[in-house]
């Protein structure tokens, strides 16, 4: 559900849509079993897509880069500044494959077993699951239990009550992540090809040295122990009493628990072991409780607590000792507890002319914690039409229609997705020697902010939905347009309060959009079809931003990336310098503005403002932002007796993605690996020249250079299964047996 009137019911947590899902129950009759087994294997994509550079293509771009480099600066031999060249330490030995070292072809299981059925009072369905799903990098791996319940009896003719419980246990021993630096891809493909993990004498090769370039991927995966336990309990207790004919109340708890425990362990053979090991201790613990209670007016009530705890410990007198208790150095502990609420009051109402014409009107305020007392409140009216053409009597005898359906649509939600004490004045400690031992010291960390409110969407909707030949053709169309005023915004502010950013409402934007969808379904025999269609596009520009409309340009936390946000265009531009060729001799050098360390065969970037001279932060403009043209998806379903083959392509068009891993495999500096494009550097070609240190004059310099296209049509999924005729399976009394075989992912262009 994405219109303001159909999401209205769900208030501010609707801000970004709904998603209904319905969950499995019994049914009335006879009691079921089922059981679904599944096997399947995953393979690194695309791992030929990238290609790099060989270990003498490598050892020639390095010392090319060094001699230029050292020419350049008139360093000699004995200069102290002076780069020296390197060579293969390994000879003519074959290169590593790192990726190879980390990776492995995955294997995941999959079993669900379940019991259902009921009565004309009671039903119930039970079930429960077992996922084990090995990750292409080694040593990751996922296993998850699942147990679920739902039951549903009549009481009385006039009540009925039921509970849907959910309760699963979640292990993930993960892939070393972000942490300390420890990425483990990111490590892998940027190690020099001739590169090795081991020493002769079995130990490992050390990172950030002259052995090896970055730390080692390979002792990182075997020498830490990095996982995660998940709880988490979801249950729904409800009960709906009939109070007279067309009037029915309904009310409902709903609990949402979960417990996390994060455990990462570096131990003494590990890059980051620091102190003779480390461990990294985290529990978070979450609940969210939910009252609800409606007829046609409601109240609702959710609340949401959270506790966390962490701890580093260092030290340990050998590796067999794992827990944080043995540790002789607690480097640092913290706890956190955080809590917020809303509460909401909501009135309903729908009016219907055999069913030819419908109106709903829904008004509801909404209360939020996370704003100040005089901003917390919300109102948020919504309304639509419906009338069925084809119920019509100058469409009722027209055979071929099915049905012909107009409707619209007005309705305004609240957004409330900030951190929980965003509005008031907040403080850190640190501990700090000011000669006479550690004291502890308090700092501002967050600005207050008594007006900050409730973000507000307004959106309209017209749509068309259509049937025509018994559902052989299908089609629905929607156009929207929706305004969002009083826009939550991370801004940034002086450094003079010692911040960098604070959140504030400001200004206005715009989204408008279309969206189309096409089916159509038949049968011939044996033989049947669906095909199913769907394109969209959303076009988004900023309206109003403060009494100034000054632009909010955000730096990215990685590698020198910069986004623009201003009146007139998209949110979030990507806000780079244009690169544009490289300098090919002393003749362009003098003619064109560069920077004062660029020399012949470095990138040429554009004086946008044409003042004459290059400057990073003056010549950066607009280039593109990551939203698609448009969205599209196909799929097809085929069926024969009892064969069935199904395919699902999805993809995008238009969108550009900022590829900063370029900076590093394609900067020419010979820092890092190198992709093969790397050969056609100046003066082979119109990439910039091989050096060392270059000061931003190339790949290094974040420009139009690393950005691409986004655009892809990918093949999700495709299945091929076959279904047992049922005088084959009764005989050992099984209802239906189907086996099947399904791809994910396989193929993206």
């Amino acid at each position: 559900l994405k219109d303001a009137a159909a999401t209205a019911l769900w208030g501010p947590r609707a801000a970004n849509g709904v998603l209904l899902i319905t969950t499995k129950q019994g049914r009335e009759g006879k009691s079921e079993v089922k059981v679904n087994y599944g096997f399947s294997i995953t393979q690194f994509p695309n791992t030929g897509r990238r290609e790099y550079v060989g270990s003498k293509q490598y050892v020639e771009v390095f010392n090319e880069g060094v001699d230029n480099y050292n020419r350049q600066n008139g360093f000699t031999v004995n200069s102290s500044g002076y780069v020296k060249p390197i060579r293969n330490p390994y000879g003519d030995m074959p290169d590593t494959d790192w990726l190879d070292l980390i990776t492995r072809l995955g294997q995941s299981h999959y079993l669900d077993l379940s019991f259902s059925g009921g009565n004309a009072k009671t039903k119930y369905y039970l079930s429960g699951s077992y996922n084990y799903q090995e990750g292409v990098i080694k040593t990751n791996d996922i296993s998850k239990v699942n147990l679920k319940s739902n039951i549903n009896h009549e009481m009385f003719k006039w009540l009925k009550v039921g509970a849907n419980i959910s309760g699963n246990y979640l292990h993930n021993n993960r892939i070393p992540g972000a942490d300390l630096g420890s990425t483990i891809i990111g490590r892998a493909v940027q190690q020099r090809p001739f590169d090795r993990p081991y020493k002769p004498n079995g130990g490992y090769y050390t990172g950030g040295t002259d052995e090896l370039l970055l730390h080692n991927a390979v002792q990182i995966l075997s020498e830490e122990t990095s996982y995660t336990d998940n709880y988490r309990f979801i249950g729904s207790f409800w009960a709906e009493a009939q109070i007279i004919k067309g009037l029915t109340v309904r009310a409902s708890y709903n609990n949402d628990s979960a417990y996390t425990y994060d455990y990462i362990y570096y131990n003494q053979n590990h890059p980051y072991a620091a102190d003779k090991g480390r461990i990294l201790d985290r529990n978070r613990f979450v609940m969210t409780n939910t009252i609800d209670l409606y007829a046609m007016v409601g109240h609702s009530f959710l609340k949401t607590r959270s506790r966390t705890s962490y701890i580093d410990a260092q030290n340990y007198p050998s590796p067999a000792f794992d827990v944080a208790s043995v540790a002789a150095n607690i480097v640092d502990a913290s706890a956190g507890l955080s809590e917020y609420a809303i509460e909401s009051y909501f009135a309903r109402l729908s009016l219907a002319y055999k069913d030819r014409y419908v109106v709903n009107a829904t008004i509801r305020t909404d209360g939020s914690s996370r704003f100040a007392p005089n901003t917390r409140w919300g109102y948020f009216p919504a309304a639509s039409v419906g009338w069925r053409m084809s119920d019509e009597s100058f469409l009722r005898d027209v055979k071929w229609v099915d049905d012909l359906k107009i409707r619209a649509s007005v309705g305004q939600t609240g957004n409330a997705q900030i951190g929980n004490s965003e509005y008031l004045a907040l403080y850190g400690s640190t501990n700090i020697d000011l000669g006479n031992g550690l004291t502890s010291q308090v700092y501002p960390t967050q600005i207050a902010n008594n007006d900050l409110g409730w973000e507000k969407n307004t959106q309209y909707n017209v749509g068309l939905d259509v049937s025509l030949w018994r559902g052989t053709l299908g089609f629905t169309a929607d156009y929207y347009y929706s305004k969002t005023t009083d826009m939550l915004f991370d801004v940034p502010v002086s450094s003079v309060s010692g911040l960098t950013s604070s959140n504030v409402n400001i200004g206005s934007m715009q989204n408008k959009g279309i969206e189309l969808a096409l089916t159509s379904r038949r049968s011939f025999g044996d033989f049947s079809y669906a095909f199913a269609a769907n394109w969209s596009l959303n076009r988004n520009k900023v309206l109003s931003l403060g009494d100034e409309n000054a632009d909010i340009i955000k730096e990215s936390s990685y590698a020198g990336g910069y986004y623009l946000t201003r009146v007139g265009q998209p949110v979030g531009c990507y806000y780079l310098l244009v690169q544009d060729g490289i300098f090919h001799n002393q003749e362009e050098l003098d003619s064109y503005p560069h920077f004062d360390t660029t020399t012949i065969g470095d990138f040429r970037f554009v004086d946008a403002n044409g003042n004459g001279i290059l400057e990073k932060d003056a010549d950066r403009v607009i280039v593109g932002n990551y939203m698609p043209d448009f969205y599209y998806g196909f799929s097809v379903n085929l069926s024969y007796k009892g064969f069935d083959l199904a395919a699902n392509f999805q993809g995008v068009y238009g969108n550009e993605i900022l590829n900063l891993e370029r900076r590093y495999l394609l900067n020419m500096e010979a820092s890092s690996n190198m992709m093969k494009e790397s050969l056609q550097r100046y003066p082979y070609g119109e990439l910039n020249r091989a050096t060392r240190k270059s000061s931003g004059n190339n790949g290094a310099c974040t420009s139009t250079f690393h950005l691409e296209d986004g655009s892809y049509l990918r093949l999700q999924n495709l299945s091929l299964g076959y279904t047992f005729p049922d005088r084959w399976t009764r005989k050992a009394g099984i209802s239906k047996l189907r086996i099947y075989v399904q791809g994910t992912n396989l193929f993206t262009w």
